[in-house]
Protein backbone atom coordinates (compact mmCIF):
# COMPACT_ATOMS: atom_id res chain seq x y z
CA UNK A 1 0.00 0.00 0.00
CA UNK A 2 2.97 2.04 0.62
CA UNK A 3 4.41 2.00 -2.80
CA UNK A 4 1.19 2.91 -4.41
CA UNK A 5 0.08 6.21 -2.16
CA UNK A 6 4.01 6.75 -3.52
CA UNK A 7 3.30 6.30 -7.29
CA UNK A 8 0.31 7.82 -6.98
CA UNK A 9 1.48 11.10 -5.22
CA UNK A 10 4.55 11.06 -8.15
CA UNK A 11 1.83 10.79 -10.67
CA UNK A 12 -0.09 13.87 -9.42
CA UNK A 13 3.34 15.93 -9.55
CA UNK A 14 3.87 14.65 -13.34
CA UNK A 15 0.14 15.68 -13.78
CA UNK A 16 0.31 19.09 -12.50
CA UNK A 17 3.34 20.11 -13.97
CA UNK A 18 2.14 19.02 -17.27
CA UNK A 19 -1.56 19.31 -17.70
CA UNK A 20 -3.27 22.43 -17.63
CA UNK A 21 -6.88 21.54 -16.66
CA UNK A 22 -8.56 20.58 -13.46
CA UNK A 23 -7.50 17.86 -11.50
CA UNK A 24 -10.49 14.92 -11.52
CA UNK A 25 -12.58 14.97 -8.84
CA UNK A 26 -12.39 12.04 -6.39
CA UNK A 27 -14.26 8.93 -7.10
CA UNK A 28 -17.89 8.75 -5.17
CA UNK A 29 -18.10 12.47 -4.34
CA UNK A 30 -20.57 14.75 -6.63
CA UNK A 31 -20.69 18.50 -6.60
CA UNK A 32 -23.59 20.05 -5.17
CA UNK A 33 -24.27 21.76 -8.19
CA UNK A 34 -23.39 22.83 -11.67
CA UNK A 35 -22.25 26.43 -12.73
CA UNK A 36 -22.26 26.43 -16.22
CA UNK A 37 -19.60 30.11 -16.35
CA UNK A 38 -17.36 27.51 -15.08
CA UNK A 39 -16.90 26.07 -18.39
CA UNK A 40 -16.79 29.12 -20.55
CA UNK A 41 -13.23 30.15 -20.80
CA UNK A 42 -13.15 33.60 -22.13
CA UNK A 43 -10.13 35.35 -23.83
CA UNK A 44 -9.52 37.37 -20.71
CA UNK A 45 -9.18 34.63 -18.90
CA UNK A 46 -6.46 33.29 -21.24
CA UNK A 47 -4.81 36.34 -21.22
CA UNK A 48 -4.90 36.56 -17.50
CA UNK A 49 -3.46 33.13 -17.24
CA UNK A 50 -1.12 32.84 -20.17
CA UNK A 51 2.00 34.11 -18.16
CA UNK A 52 1.01 32.46 -15.22
CA UNK A 53 0.53 29.42 -12.93
CA UNK A 54 -1.77 26.59 -13.88
CA UNK A 55 -5.78 27.01 -13.64
CA UNK A 56 -5.77 24.64 -10.78
CA UNK A 57 -3.71 26.80 -8.55
CA UNK A 58 -6.23 29.95 -9.33
CA UNK A 59 -9.95 28.50 -8.38
CA UNK A 60 -12.06 31.44 -8.58
CA UNK A 61 -9.48 33.63 -7.68
CA UNK A 62 -7.52 35.79 -10.07
CA UNK A 63 -4.21 37.12 -8.68
CA UNK A 64 -4.30 40.64 -8.23
CA UNK A 65 -0.52 41.58 -9.43
CA UNK A 66 -1.69 39.84 -12.82
CA UNK A 67 -4.73 42.44 -13.03
CA UNK A 68 -2.38 45.07 -12.03
CA UNK A 69 -0.42 44.52 -14.71
CA UNK A 70 -2.89 44.17 -16.99
CA UNK A 71 -4.24 47.37 -16.14
CA UNK A 72 -0.72 48.83 -16.64
CA UNK A 73 -0.14 47.60 -20.05
CA UNK A 74 -3.66 48.50 -21.52
CA UNK A 75 -3.95 52.75 -19.41
CA UNK A 76 -0.40 53.04 -18.65
CA UNK A 77 1.44 54.60 -15.78
CA UNK A 78 -0.08 58.28 -14.88
CA UNK A 79 2.81 60.31 -14.90
CA UNK A 80 2.05 61.74 -11.58
CA UNK A 81 2.98 58.35 -10.33
CA UNK A 82 6.37 57.83 -12.27
CA UNK A 83 9.53 58.52 -10.24
CA UNK A 84 12.54 58.08 -10.94
CA UNK A 85 15.28 55.87 -9.11
CA UNK A 86 17.11 58.88 -7.86
CA UNK A 87 14.36 60.68 -7.01
CA UNK A 88 13.44 57.73 -4.54
CA UNK A 89 14.80 58.09 -1.27
CA UNK A 90 14.77 55.20 1.28
CA UNK A 91 14.14 55.45 4.91
CA UNK A 92 17.79 55.15 5.66
CA UNK A 93 18.56 58.38 3.65
CA UNK A 94 15.44 60.21 5.04
CA UNK A 95 16.49 59.48 8.54
CA UNK A 96 20.41 60.52 7.96
CA UNK A 97 18.90 63.85 6.56
CA UNK A 98 16.63 65.00 9.51
CA UNK A 99 19.52 63.62 11.97
CA UNK A 100 22.46 65.11 9.85
CA UNK A 101 21.47 68.46 11.21
CA UNK A 102 21.16 69.60 15.03
CA UNK A 103 18.23 72.05 14.62
CA UNK A 104 14.95 71.79 15.64
CA UNK A 105 12.72 70.43 12.96
CA UNK A 106 9.77 72.54 13.09
CA UNK A 107 10.70 76.25 11.52
CA UNK A 108 10.60 79.29 13.54
CA UNK A 109 7.21 81.67 12.02
CA UNK A 110 8.12 84.22 10.15
CA UNK A 111 5.04 86.62 12.39
CA UNK A 112 5.70 87.89 15.69
CA UNK A 113 4.96 86.09 18.85
CA UNK A 114 2.33 86.91 20.91
CA UNK A 115 2.63 87.11 24.93
CA UNK A 116 6.48 86.96 25.45
CA UNK A 117 9.30 89.03 23.47
CA UNK A 118 12.69 87.68 22.93
CA UNK A 119 15.17 90.32 24.11
CA UNK A 120 18.43 90.34 25.37
CA UNK A 121 19.61 93.40 26.80
CA UNK A 122 23.00 95.56 25.67
CA UNK A 123 25.37 97.38 26.20
CA UNK A 124 24.31 101.11 26.70
CA UNK A 125 25.24 103.72 23.90
CA UNK A 126 27.80 105.96 24.61
CA UNK A 127 28.24 104.11 27.58
CA UNK A 128 32.02 105.71 27.86
CA UNK A 129 31.45 109.23 27.19
CA UNK A 130 27.84 109.82 28.74
CA UNK A 131 27.46 112.55 31.34
CA UNK A 132 25.03 113.18 33.74
CA UNK A 133 22.57 114.62 31.37
CA UNK A 134 18.93 114.43 30.12
CA UNK A 135 18.28 112.64 26.99
CA UNK A 136 15.68 113.94 25.24
CA UNK A 137 16.56 112.59 21.78
CA UNK A 138 17.48 108.88 20.11
CA UNK A 139 17.21 107.81 16.73
CA UNK A 140 18.55 105.30 14.83
CA UNK A 141 20.02 105.91 10.78
CA UNK A 142 17.80 104.98 8.29
CA UNK A 143 20.83 102.96 6.66
CA UNK A 144 23.86 102.43 8.50
CA UNK A 145 24.31 100.86 11.47
CA UNK A 146 24.96 103.72 13.69
CA UNK A 147 22.47 105.40 16.37
CA UNK A 148 21.97 109.37 17.44
CA UNK A 149 21.77 109.96 21.05
CA UNK A 150 21.05 113.78 22.27
CA UNK A 151 20.40 115.67 25.14
CA UNK A 152 19.87 118.81 27.56
CA UNK A 153 23.57 118.71 27.31
CA UNK A 154 24.12 120.02 23.60
CA UNK A 155 26.08 117.11 22.73
CA UNK A 156 24.97 114.47 19.84
CA UNK A 157 26.76 111.59 20.21
CA UNK A 158 26.74 109.24 17.40
CA UNK A 159 27.41 105.74 18.34
CA UNK A 160 27.97 102.47 16.21
CA UNK A 161 25.27 99.33 17.03
CA UNK A 162 26.81 96.53 17.09
CA UNK A 163 25.19 95.15 19.87
CA UNK A 164 28.66 94.66 22.29
CA UNK A 165 30.76 97.54 22.40
CA UNK A 166 28.16 100.24 20.85
CA UNK A 167 31.23 102.38 20.63
CA UNK A 168 31.01 106.12 20.35
CA UNK A 169 31.97 107.36 16.41
CA UNK A 170 31.45 111.14 17.13
CA UNK A 171 30.25 113.52 18.73
CA UNK A 172 29.09 117.41 18.17
CA UNK A 173 28.69 120.02 21.16
CA UNK A 174 26.28 122.96 20.34
CA UNK A 175 27.08 125.78 22.57
CA UNK A 176 24.64 126.95 24.77
CA UNK A 177 21.90 124.95 22.73
CA UNK A 178 20.02 122.02 24.94
CA UNK A 179 18.98 119.79 22.45
CA UNK A 180 15.16 119.02 23.32
CA UNK A 181 14.75 117.50 19.87
CA UNK A 182 17.29 116.14 17.03
CA UNK A 183 16.96 113.62 13.69
CA UNK A 184 18.64 112.61 10.90
CA UNK A 185 17.62 113.87 7.79
CA UNK A 186 16.19 111.25 5.16
CA UNK A 187 19.17 110.53 3.33
CA UNK A 188 21.23 110.04 6.50
CA UNK A 189 24.04 112.67 5.43
CA UNK A 190 22.53 115.82 8.03
CA UNK A 191 21.55 115.85 11.48
CA UNK A 192 19.13 118.54 12.55
CA UNK A 193 18.77 119.80 16.18
CA UNK A 194 16.21 121.95 17.90
CA UNK A 195 15.98 123.61 21.38
CA UNK A 196 12.86 124.69 23.40
CA UNK A 197 14.96 127.63 24.33
CA UNK A 198 16.19 128.72 21.13
CA UNK A 199 14.56 130.02 17.79
CA UNK A 200 16.74 128.63 15.63
CA UNK A 201 17.84 125.08 14.92
CA UNK A 202 21.43 124.01 13.62
CA UNK A 203 22.51 121.55 10.99
CA UNK A 204 25.20 119.39 10.86
CA UNK A 205 26.81 118.14 7.80
CA UNK A 206 28.28 114.68 8.62
CA UNK A 207 30.32 114.33 5.07
CA UNK A 208 31.41 117.97 5.42
CA UNK A 209 32.09 118.13 9.28
CA UNK A 210 30.02 121.24 8.87
CA UNK A 211 27.84 122.93 11.12
CA UNK A 212 25.55 125.37 9.84
CA UNK A 213 22.70 127.70 11.24
CA UNK A 214 19.16 127.66 10.45
CA UNK A 215 17.17 130.87 10.71
CA UNK A 216 13.30 131.45 10.56
CA UNK A 217 11.81 134.58 9.32
CA UNK A 218 10.65 136.68 12.12
CA UNK A 219 6.84 137.23 10.84
CA UNK A 220 6.41 133.23 11.49
CA UNK A 221 6.71 133.99 15.41
CA UNK A 222 8.96 130.89 15.48
CA UNK A 223 10.10 131.17 19.32
CA UNK A 224 11.26 127.74 19.89
CA UNK A 225 11.98 124.11 17.94
CA UNK A 226 11.45 122.12 20.50
CA UNK A 227 9.30 119.43 18.39
CA UNK A 228 9.74 118.69 14.54
CA UNK A 229 8.94 115.77 12.91
CA UNK A 230 10.61 114.63 8.85
CA UNK A 231 8.69 113.48 6.16
CA UNK A 232 8.95 110.01 4.89
CA UNK A 233 9.66 110.62 1.83
CA UNK A 234 12.35 113.72 2.75
CA UNK A 235 11.21 115.96 1.07
CA UNK A 236 10.39 118.78 4.22
CA UNK A 237 10.08 118.48 7.83
CA UNK A 238 7.02 120.20 9.81
CA UNK A 239 7.85 122.66 13.24
CA UNK A 240 5.65 123.01 15.19
CA UNK A 241 4.45 127.01 16.61
CA UNK A 242 2.30 128.94 18.76
CA UNK A 243 -1.26 128.90 18.39
CA UNK A 244 -1.36 125.82 16.34
CA UNK A 245 0.63 126.71 13.61
CA UNK A 246 2.19 124.03 11.78
CA UNK A 247 5.48 125.28 9.59
CA UNK A 248 6.42 123.20 6.56
CA UNK A 249 10.28 124.04 5.75
CA UNK A 250 11.87 122.27 2.64
CA UNK A 251 14.55 120.27 3.83
CA UNK A 252 16.89 120.99 0.72
CA UNK A 253 16.29 125.23 1.05
CA UNK A 254 15.56 125.15 5.13
CA UNK A 255 13.04 127.89 3.76
CA UNK A 256 9.72 127.84 5.16
CA UNK A 257 7.22 126.55 2.58
CA UNK A 258 3.49 126.97 4.00
CA UNK A 259 1.97 127.67 7.38
CA UNK A 260 -1.36 125.23 7.93
CA UNK A 261 -3.74 126.13 11.25
CA UNK A 262 -5.54 123.88 13.79
CA UNK A 263 -7.23 125.08 16.12
CA UNK A 264 -5.55 124.30 19.74
CA UNK A 265 -1.95 123.91 20.70
CA UNK A 266 -0.22 120.96 18.04
CA UNK A 267 1.31 118.44 20.71
CA UNK A 268 2.05 115.33 18.34
CA UNK A 269 2.74 114.76 14.26
CA UNK A 270 2.38 111.83 12.52
CA UNK A 271 2.84 111.31 8.78
CA UNK A 272 1.27 108.38 6.62
CA UNK A 273 4.19 105.87 4.75
CA UNK A 274 3.76 107.85 1.30
CA UNK A 275 3.95 111.56 2.90
CA UNK A 276 0.88 112.59 1.16
CA UNK A 277 -0.84 112.85 4.63
CA UNK A 278 -0.59 114.34 8.24
CA UNK A 279 -2.03 113.26 11.01
CA UNK A 280 -1.95 116.14 14.19
CA UNK A 281 -3.26 116.08 17.60
CA UNK A 282 -4.41 119.19 20.09
CA UNK A 283 -6.81 118.73 22.97
CA UNK A 284 -9.18 115.94 22.16
CA UNK A 285 -8.86 116.79 18.40
CA UNK A 286 -6.99 115.02 15.66
CA UNK A 287 -6.63 116.34 12.25
CA UNK A 288 -6.64 114.90 8.88
CA UNK A 289 -4.15 116.83 6.31
CA UNK A 290 -3.80 116.48 2.54
CA UNK A 291 0.06 117.42 1.88
CA UNK A 292 -0.87 117.72 -1.59
CA UNK A 293 -3.61 120.49 -1.55
CA UNK A 294 -2.93 121.87 1.83
CA UNK A 295 -6.03 121.42 3.18
CA UNK A 296 -7.68 119.45 6.49
CA UNK A 297 -9.21 116.71 4.70
CA UNK A 298 -10.81 115.25 7.96
CA UNK A 299 -11.28 116.23 11.72
CA UNK A 300 -12.31 113.75 14.52
CA UNK A 301 -12.66 113.36 18.38
CA UNK A 302 -9.92 111.38 20.26
CA UNK A 303 -12.37 108.46 22.07
CA UNK A 304 -12.02 109.30 25.73
CA UNK A 305 -9.42 112.17 25.27
CA UNK A 306 -8.95 115.72 27.12
CA UNK A 307 -5.76 116.56 25.90
CA UNK A 308 -3.58 114.40 23.39
CA UNK A 309 -0.53 114.04 23.66
CA UNK A 310 1.35 111.95 21.01
CA UNK A 311 0.61 109.85 17.89
CA UNK A 312 2.05 107.03 15.77
CA UNK A 313 1.04 105.65 12.07
CA UNK A 314 2.06 102.40 11.19
CA UNK A 315 4.27 102.10 8.22
CA UNK A 316 1.45 99.51 6.67
CA UNK A 317 -1.46 102.09 6.85
CA UNK A 318 -3.83 100.12 8.65
CA UNK A 319 -3.54 102.13 12.25
CA UNK A 320 -3.01 105.19 14.16
CA UNK A 321 -2.67 105.46 17.75
CA UNK A 322 -2.99 107.87 19.63
CA UNK A 323 -2.03 108.46 24.09
CA UNK A 324 -3.59 110.70 26.01
CA UNK A 325 -2.81 112.73 29.37
CA UNK A 326 -4.67 109.51 31.08
CA UNK A 327 -2.25 107.21 29.96
CA UNK A 328 -5.03 105.40 27.44
CA UNK A 329 -3.42 104.53 24.31
CA UNK A 330 -6.22 104.25 21.26
CA UNK A 331 -5.83 102.48 18.27
CA UNK A 332 -8.23 103.38 15.18
CA UNK A 333 -8.24 101.41 12.23
CA UNK A 334 -7.50 103.86 9.66
CA UNK A 335 -10.06 102.99 6.78
CA UNK A 336 -12.65 104.12 9.58
CA UNK A 337 -11.81 107.63 10.23
CA UNK A 338 -13.07 109.57 7.30
CA UNK A 339 -16.65 108.20 8.05
CA UNK A 340 -17.96 109.93 11.10
CA UNK A 341 -16.64 112.39 13.36
CA UNK A 342 -16.61 110.29 16.58
CA UNK A 343 -14.87 107.27 15.55
CA UNK A 344 -14.75 103.86 17.98
CA UNK A 345 -11.03 102.84 18.41
CA UNK A 346 -10.48 99.35 18.02
CA UNK A 347 -8.62 98.76 21.18
CA UNK A 348 -7.77 100.94 24.00
CA UNK A 349 -4.48 100.25 25.79
CA UNK A 350 -4.35 101.34 29.73
CA UNK A 351 -1.06 99.74 30.39
CA UNK A 352 -0.18 102.87 31.14
CA UNK A 353 -1.32 105.21 34.14
CA UNK A 354 0.78 108.89 33.42
CA UNK A 355 0.89 110.80 30.35
CA UNK A 356 1.51 109.36 27.15
CA UNK A 357 4.50 110.85 25.64
CA UNK A 358 5.73 107.88 23.30
CA UNK A 359 4.55 106.01 20.62
CA UNK A 360 6.53 103.96 17.96
CA UNK A 361 5.27 101.31 15.66
CA UNK A 362 8.08 99.08 14.22
CA UNK A 363 8.64 98.51 10.24
CA UNK A 364 6.36 95.39 10.30
CA UNK A 365 3.65 97.08 12.36
CA UNK A 366 3.57 94.09 14.32
CA UNK A 367 5.32 96.36 17.19
CA UNK A 368 4.02 98.88 18.78
CA UNK A 369 6.10 100.87 21.61
CA UNK A 370 4.71 103.10 24.55
CA UNK A 371 6.11 105.22 26.92
CA UNK A 372 5.89 107.96 29.68
CA UNK A 373 8.54 110.31 30.83
CA UNK A 374 6.33 110.87 33.84
CA UNK A 375 6.72 107.81 35.87
CA UNK A 376 9.59 105.35 36.70
CA UNK A 377 10.21 101.93 33.79
CA UNK A 378 6.96 103.50 31.95
CA UNK A 379 7.54 101.25 28.71
CA UNK A 380 5.36 98.94 27.02
CA UNK A 381 5.09 96.86 24.15
CA UNK A 382 2.25 96.01 22.27
CA UNK A 383 1.57 93.24 19.96
CA UNK A 384 -0.23 93.56 16.44
CA UNK A 385 -2.36 92.26 15.07
CA UNK A 386 -3.40 90.41 18.16
CA UNK A 387 -3.75 93.94 20.06
CA UNK A 388 -2.52 92.62 23.59
CA UNK A 389 0.45 93.62 25.51
CA UNK A 390 3.67 91.75 26.12
CA UNK A 391 3.73 90.43 29.49
CA UNK A 392 7.63 89.90 30.35
CA UNK A 393 8.24 93.92 29.20
CA UNK A 394 9.91 95.55 30.80
CA UNK A 395 10.40 92.92 33.36
CA UNK A 396 13.00 93.59 35.43
CA UNK A 397 14.60 96.14 33.63
CA UNK A 398 15.35 99.44 34.82
CA UNK A 399 14.88 102.47 32.61
CA UNK A 400 14.47 105.04 35.39
CA UNK A 401 12.19 107.78 33.64
CA UNK A 402 12.07 107.18 29.78
CA UNK A 403 12.10 110.60 27.20
CA UNK A 404 12.49 109.05 24.13
CA UNK A 405 12.44 105.82 22.36
CA UNK A 406 12.88 104.34 19.00
CA UNK A 407 12.89 101.26 16.60
CA UNK A 408 15.27 100.49 14.06
CA UNK A 409 14.43 100.36 10.46
CA UNK A 410 14.06 96.50 10.08
CA UNK A 411 13.34 96.10 13.65
CA UNK A 412 16.35 94.60 15.00
CA UNK A 413 17.34 96.75 18.10
CA UNK A 414 15.01 98.52 20.86
CA UNK A 415 16.33 102.54 22.37
CA UNK A 416 15.61 103.92 24.97
CA UNK A 417 16.91 106.96 26.38
CA UNK A 418 16.53 108.50 29.73
CA UNK A 419 16.74 111.14 32.53
CA UNK A 420 20.45 110.14 33.71
CA UNK A 421 22.03 110.21 30.34
CA UNK A 422 22.25 106.75 29.77
CA UNK A 423 20.45 104.75 26.32
CA UNK A 424 19.35 101.73 26.75
CA UNK A 425 19.92 99.31 23.86
CA UNK A 426 17.95 95.66 23.50
CA UNK A 427 17.83 93.21 20.51
CA UNK A 428 14.74 91.85 19.34
CA UNK A 429 15.58 88.50 18.39
CA UNK A 430 12.83 87.54 16.08
CA UNK A 431 13.91 90.05 14.02
CA UNK A 432 17.09 89.10 12.15
CA UNK A 433 18.07 92.86 10.98
CA UNK A 434 19.34 95.71 12.25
Amino acid sequence: RKASKRKTSESDVESDEGSVGLPPLQVGKKPAWQDEDDNDNTDEDKDVCADGPPVHKMVKKVDSDQLRKKYTKIMGVPKWAEQTEAEKPSDDEEDDEILRKATRFVGDSKNLPTNTLQIHKCTPLAFESRENSVLKSVEFHPSSQVALVAGLSGTATICQVDGKTNAKIQAVHFDRFPIHCAHFSHDGREIWAGSSQKDHMFCYDMMAGKTTQIRFPKGLNITNAKQFYVSPDGQYFVVTGRFGEIHVVSAKSKECLYTLKMNKQVKSVAFTTNGSSMYTIGGSDICIWDMNSRRCQHRFTDHGCIDGLSLAASPNGQFLASGSDSGVVNVYETSKLLETRYPAPLKEFMNLTTEVTQLKFNCTSELLAMSSSFKPNAVKMVHFPSLTAFSNFPGKHDFRYSNCIDISPNSGYFLCGNNLGTAHLFRLKHYLNF
